[in-house]
């Protein structure tokens, strides 16, 4: 079951630094299979960061992890996330698999998200049964989207990864957006 109260602490949140987690592609073809999460900074509570993921467990419904920044390990620069998910891929990295951290927070890709706040959050959805399988979160000026794919989960702005596989989810009918703060169509929405 979705925790809808973790998602409703982020709206409002003004993002203070942005990370791409990534579990190493190893032997993956296609840059839509890596496994991507998104982490938020947030001005305010610097000390942690708050992974946004498909949870394991089912691997299908989003759910928020809080870390505190200084556990985490294997911080990459932006400048390396191409070419170190490319030599995973092509297994010419050799090193132990671990979750590795990309700081985004200072590429072009994601200027909109940056030092902006989270204005709000809609949960992606097949109409008519309430099972979110992923989140919108949306900014003044883009958007990330969180939702699973073969390997994990995946994300999803107007300028990184685009058009990457919600369409996929068309085949168990039509997708809607379902606002955490407006909704109430669906009697099983509980906080």
């Amino acid at each position: 079951m979705i925790r809808i109260n973790d998602f409703r602490f982020l709206v409002g949140q003004k993002v203070h630094r942005l990370f791409l987690m990534v579990w190493p592609p190893e032997g993956e073809e296609s840059f839509k299979e890596v496994d991507i999460s998104v982490c938020f900074n947030f001005f305010g509570t610097e000390e942690y960061i708050y992974i946004v993921t498909t949870d394991i467990v089912d691997n299908w419904t989003p759910i928020i992890k809080k870390k505190k920044l200084a556990e985490v390990k294997n911080i990459y620069a932006w400048t390396l996330y191409a070419s170190r998910t490319a030599g995973w891929m092509a297994l010419d990295i050799q090193d132990t698999l671990d979750y590795e951290f990309f700081d985004a927070s200072v590429s072009p890709l994601f200027s909109e998200v940056i030092k902006n706040p989270v204005t709000h959050i809609e949960l992606i959805n097949v109409m008519g049964e309430f099972n979110p399988f992923g989140v919108r979160i949306s900014f003044p000026n883009d958007f990330i989207f969180s939702y699973p794919n073969s390997t994990g989960n995946t994300v999803e702005t107007s300028k990184f990864n685009r058009g990457s596989c919600l369409s996929n989810f068309d085949y168990l009918g039509k997708v809607e957006f379902v606002d955490i703060e407006t909704n109430s169509s669906y009697p099983e929405f509980v906080t």
